[in-house]
């Protein structure tokens, strides 16, 4: 019979400083956390290196009532918070950039990037210059809000809006170009 270790009292175990319960932890989550920063970083080692980083600040700072609920999501925006910090520290953040306010999409536009396969659209937003893919991965992968994305990078929703709409209109001239529309 297999017991089942509750997330909860992982937490709290590791608010303890158990080192056992914070290597279960890790290997509950290192693999979707690394993959995030990935996504960010696309250096394997820079990644390792990032994704490590989250999980010892994330232990470090466990008393700031950490439930179970919140525990991912928690630890996903120290990933990306790092990752960010990462590419800022090394110059290959190109937010600081205004871009020039664009028309929303169309229709047309809307149902190419629908019907595109998601792991082609990923290679895809791979291939942009980092002042677009980032903003990409950030929304369309990761799920974050324009808010979310305005706070790490200390801009405003509009701003994080056009930015993800010249992006997204770099991302169709890409798909376009490849499957030769």
């Amino acid at each position: 019979m297999t017991t089942t270790i509750d997330l909860d009292d992982l937490i709290r175990d590791c608010k303890k400083g158990s080192h056992k319960a914070q290597s279960t932890v890790y290997q509950k989550y290192y693999k979707t956390m690394y993959n995030t920063a990935f996504r960010i970083l696309k250096n394997a080692d820079d990644a390792c290196d990032v994704m490590q980083d989250a999980f010892l600040m994330a232990f470090r700072n466990l008393n700031q009532n950490i439930e179970k609920q919140t525990f991912e999501p928690w630890l996903r925006r120290i990933v990306i918070n790092k990752s960010i910090d990462f590419l800022r520290k090394n110059k290959q953040d190109a937010f600081m950039y205004e871009f020039p306010e664009i028309e929303e999409e169309s229709d047309e536009e809307e149902i190419l990037l629908t019907n595109m396969k998601a792991e082609f659209v990923k290679k895809q937003i791979e291939k942009l210059h980092p002042r677009y893919n980032l903003i990409l991965i950030l929304h369309l992968i990761e799920g974050l809000d324009y808010e979310e994305i305005a706070l790490y990078f200390g801009i405003t929703n509009n701003a994080v809006r056009v930015r993800y709409m010249r992006a997204k209109h770099k991302l169709i001239e890409q798909l376009k170009k490849e499957w030769k529309f």
